[in-house]
């Protein structure tokens, strides 16, 4: 044994008093089971306490809040034909709250007013009258709230034998409200939670040798082989979250409900009417998607990341001449611009046609999104000469009074197909001719709003698309020099359609 320090007195064993120091735990406190442990109703509220407190930070820290999904919304019909309904129903959904609680309705139900806690444009929950009478020019945001109802009377004695009533159990419900909002709120877009700033330091990932003598604190800029700075931009957002919330006590509005008032989960704006018994009902749903902060579940980042809620195009009129490596027949290319008869200022091309997977907007349908270039060589330097194709407009299958459309068709100056593909003498005649056609997705809107996703994918005519909004599809093929002893026997205007 090794021999103790002269002078070092060894200090005795602490007593299991002494150990024994009872301090506070804010950040989880559960039970520690041994033999001869006397549970009592408190030591099961613990573990219950801490299972559900766990469970929760782990929502909104991870999940985040808002609708999960459903939650439909639609109103009820009432008995009389032609009458909108006194009810709203309500489907069922999953939300959570900004404090991690599960806002969960598992059937639908229909919604009445006097089923509904009401609140002034404070905040504040109206207890006694309902201030429906003022909500003719107003409109009402519809929000869902965590609640608990006490449930399973049983009666019990206690130590000294008296009889009372207690409650067996506690069933997690949802509770509805009415707040009178500002219209121009209801589809007020949500301020982005991330703000990245410029930061004078950067991330460690194999660049430590490059800042092995960098000042982190002198804002000089970062040397050029560091990684993309938004690791840095993240680590510095998610450090100023406090993992606690601000989450008080339920308040009881009944005697056997308490309510979270403070953390509801927007679901929609309707407004409010009297039907002809002068009684109050909800008659318009004025938006159910607007107000709606959304939960997006892995299935669906991995969706949008695929993009698959863009539009893009479905179909070309021209599939076996794209990207070709064999030359289109001029005879084909010729008849492909469509036939017009004399006097025609325009003529609509039979080939040049696109299509659509869903709805666009025709607003943004116009001539400036489609761009047809012909490239032929010069003369005297060989090089390729670009010459713009005179596009006139656009024709479309729109409805009659429609403002959506899923297919554009090209329509080309008929004077420029008369003078330069039906000509006697032409620059065809001795050159082959590279074809671009360009279809711009950023300036075409689809019926949501967002540009269609038109980038070309290698060979494929189509679909387009790479999953990101908008850029351009550009298809190329290469045309057949015209033959110069080639007989014209067709008058313009007399063109055959586009062999299939």
């Amino acid at each position: 044994m090794q021999a103790k320090s002269p002078g070092r007195i060894a200090k005795p064993p602490k007593t299991l008093a002494q150990c024994c120091t009872d301090v506070d735990c804010h950040a989880g406190r559960r039970n520690r089971y041994y033999f001869g442990k006397h549970l009592s109703p408190h030591s099961y509220e613990v573990e219950q306490q801490y299972q559900s407190e766990r469970r929760r930070l782990i929502n909104r820290a991870v999940i985040g809040w808002g609708v999960v999904y459903g939650y439909p919304l639609s109103l009820q019909p009432q008995a009389s034909p032609g009458e909108e309904g006194r009810a709203l129903r309500l489907g069922a959904g999953l939300a959570l709250d900004a404090c991690g609680r599960e806002l969960l309705q598992v059937e639908p139900i229909c919604l009445e007013l006097k089923d509904v806690l009401a609140f002034d444009v404070d905040g504040k929950l109206l207890r006694t009258a309902l201030p429906w009478a003022d909500a003719k020019s107003k409109c009402w945001l519809l929000r869902v709230h965590y609640a608990e109802r006490l449930i399973g009377p049983v009666r019990t004695k206690d130590n000294c034998g008296c009889e009372a009533c207690q409650w067996d159990q506690i069933c997690e419900t949802v509770k509805y409200s009415l707040t009178p909002v500002d219209c121009g709120r209801c589809c007020e877009r949500s301020a982005c939670g991330l703000d990245c700033e410029c930061s004078s330091s950067a991330c460690c990932d194999g660049s430590a040798k490059a800042l092995k003598d960098f000042d982190c604190s002198g804002g000089q800029p970062l040397p050029m082989n560091t990684p993309r700075g938004g690791c840095r931009c993240l680590c510095e957002h998610l450090s100023k979250l406090n993992p606690d919330c601000e989450c008080g006590d339920l308040c009881a509005v009944e005697p056997t409900l308490s309510v979270d008032l403070h953390n509801g989960v927007a679901l929609a704006c309707v407004a409010l009417e009297q039907d002809a018994c002068g009684e109050w009902t909800i008659q318009v749903v004025i938006d159910d998607c607007g107000p709606r902060r959304l939960v997006k579940r892995n299935d669906l980042l991995f969706d949008l990341i695929r993009g698959c809620d863009l539009t893009r195009i479905a179909a070309i009129g021209w599939p076996s001449w794209h990207r070709s490596a064999e030359l289109i027949g001029w005879e084909a290319f010729e008849q492909s611009f469509g036939t017009f008869a004399k006097g025609d200022e325009t003529s609509v091309t039979k080939a040049y046609w696109i299509s659509f997977t869903k709805p666009v907007r025709l607003e943004t349908l116009r001539a400036d999104c489609f761009v047809m270039r012909i490239i032929i060589p010069d003369e005297e330097s060989g090089w390729g000469q670009q010459l713009r194709v005179p596009i006139c407009g656009v024709q479309t299958d729109a409805l009659p009074g429609a403002d959506v459309a899923t297919k554009a068709t090209l329509i080309v100056d008929a004077g420029w197909i008369c003078e330069t593909i039906l000509g006697s003498r032409i620059m065809f005649d001795t050159h082959i001719a590279c074809v671009e056609i360009e279809v711009r997705g950023d300036f075409i809107l689809d019926c949501n709003g967002q540009p269609v996703d038109a980038n070309a994918v290698g060979l494929a005519p189509y679909p387009s698309g790479n999953g990101t909004p908008g850029d351009t599809f550009l298809s190329t093929f290469r045309v057949e020099a015209r033959d110069r002893k080639r007989v014209f026997s067709k008058p313009a205007g007399t063109l055959e359609g586009v062999p299939s």
